[in-house]
């Protein structure tokens, strides 16, 4: 059967998130010799990793790759997506197997094979076979683990995955969001899944966590970004697409990734809907689990809750620089 979509609007939005790779369990400086070695063997997964060429495999070339940990669109991104100098982005075959023999494993040889964990949904098993293709060019093997997506997060918080492939999307548009992620205290089963640990990437971020935004706080995290970087306890990152297609009847459709509280101003016009203002907002089968906002843990808890409960304050809608407004709050 063939049929003809009526007239559409798509829409393109990129993400505040990442989808990355934890290629190390531990990043500790005092881990002495054995940290240089460990150090060098993420490097070198990290430097053989093609990130485009899973861009181009799976998402149509659309997401942006970039340094660091830190999306698009928020204080201490890198400009133009790349750390000037740091070199482990990937692919450079030869920079990778170079660093693979400083560790002492040339070739791979000696180095057991890494378990590989990352959920069995979606294209992943496709995505983890290129992984370990691109591994396999320096000598190192993969075993991939396909589990479901409950069990993916239970073997990392139990700190039993010592690779695994994750998604994050900020929680609120402020880089610092992104940088809790290699906050020492946070380790698993915190949001470091990574578990890594650095006492001076921990002092700075106790410093920014209380700072206004600024030019001083863009450099801290600037600062931050670049030793996560060079410690290489995770590869990536790259940002996601999210393609909206949308209906004529729908109006005031201005989608933003920085919250969510754009969907409240959705509508429906009835003269070009047949008549019905009925409007449906697809939520995935696994959510939400709860509408208590104490009790409500996943982002899709978060979003079913933001369209029933209102807040004390709220991002004023499409204002920027970012600003808060008061919504049950009396005045600020």
């Amino acid at each position: 059967m063939m049929g003809v979509l009526r007239s559409q609007r798509l829409g393109l939005i990129l993400l505040l998130g990442a989808l990355a790779a934890a290629c190390g369990e531990d990043a500790r400086p005092e881990g002495g010799d054995n940290y240089e070695r460990n150090k060098k063997l993420r490097k070198a997964i990290c430097t053989a990793l093609d990130w485009e060429e899973r861009n181009d495999s799976f998402y149509n070339s659309k997401n942006v790759i970039y340094d660091g940990m830190i999306p698009p669109g928020l204080d201490g991104h890198p400009k133009n997506h790349k750390v000037e100098g740091m070199g482990y982005g990937g692919a450079n075959i030869e920079l990778a197997k170079k660093l693979l023999a400083e560790a002492g494993y040339p070739g791979g040889q000696g180095l057991p094979a890494i378990e590989y964990y990352t959920s069995k949904a979606g294209n992943s098993k496709e995505q983890a076979e290129l992984l370990k293709r691109q591994l396999a060019e320096i000598g190192v093997k993969v075993n991939v683990r396909l589990v479901d997506f409950s069990t993916l997060i239970e073997t990392i918080n139990t700190k039993k995955a010592p690779f695994f492939a994750f998604a994050w999307s900020s929680d609120y548009p402020d880089a610092e969001n992104n940088l809790a992620l290699f906050y020492g205290p946070n380790e698993s089963p915190g949001s470091n899944h990574f578990n890594y640990k650095n006492a001076e990437f921990d002092r700075l971020y106790e410093k920014v966590r209380s700072m206004k935004p600024g030019p001083e706080r863009t450099a801290l995290y600037e600062k931050m970004r670049d030793i996560v970087i060079e410690e290489a306890p995770f590869a990536g990152a790259m940002a996601r697409t999210r393609h909206y297609v949308v209906q004529p009847a729908l109006k005031n459709f201005k989608p933003v990734e920085d919250f969510y509280n754009w969907v409240k101003y959705l509508d429906v016009d009835k003269a070009t809907s047949d008549g019905k203002k009925v409007l449906s907002l697809p939520m995935r089968t696994d959510g939400p689990k709860s509408l208590d906002p104490v009790q409500g843990s996943t982002v899709y808890d978060n979003r079913a809750c933001t369209q029933v409960y209102q807040t004390l304050v709220q991002y004023k809608y499409l204002r920027r620089p970012l600003a808060l407004e008061p919504l049950l709050l009396a005045e600020m």
